[in-house]
């Protein structure tokens, strides 16, 4: 069972601006800065699964990413997609799981990926907060593929778990390397 069964608690706080200095220039002034913090419910703040921190860093991280972060016209992460990509990796990952690459996308939503030796759970969570996700062994065989939510728990998402627990045994079996 996740850590995240039941829905956390999202924070998405905006801090306020800096004021401007005097001879700063009129014109747009930037969006507030967010912060996310996840709360699991019954579970003090420090003593959260090291999972949750690193999932609310990767966030706190691509929240400072501002209008056209990508050169061209890419939006900000949006709070759909920050609270859809809370909702599913809390559904999909446990204190074994191996840490996800989390990757801004150019219309505000969020690409999570897991890659283990070929094998490969990727899921496209997009700025208006759907998901979906799709999981492949390293021979090309789909073990699961469909909208990822959490109101489906014998869908994509259940057997993604269990596809990621198997990666996670197996990367707990890779001798390290000295």
């Amino acid at each position: 069972m996740s850590a995240l069964a039941d829905p956390p608690v999202t924070g998405l706080t905006r801090q306020p601006p800096a004021a401007p200095s005097p001879s700063a220039l009129t014109g747009d002034q930037p969006e507030p800065a967010r912060s996310v913090t996840i709360e699991v419910p019954g579970m003090p703040r420090w003593n959260r699964p090291w999972f949750v921190q690193y999932i609310e860093a990767e966030l706190n991280s691509l929240c400072a990413l501002q209008e056209g972060w990508d050169g061209h016209r890419a939006r900000p992460i949006s709070d759909g997609a920050i609270v859809a990509t809370i909702q599913v990796l809390g559904a999909l990952m446990d204190q074994t799981s191996p840490p996800p690459q989390l990757f801004p996308l150019p219309d505000g939503g969020i690409q999570a990926e897991w890659h283990v030796a070929g094998n490969k759970i990727e899921i496209e969570i997009e700025g208006t907060g759907g998901a979906y996700l799709l999981a492949d062994r390293s021979d090309g065989s789909v073990v699961a593929e469909g909208p990822a939510t959490r109101e489906d728990p014998d869908g994509a998402v259940a057997s993604a778990r269990e596809f990621l627990r198997a990666l996670a045994a197996r990367l707990a079996r890779v001798p390290a390397v000295a």
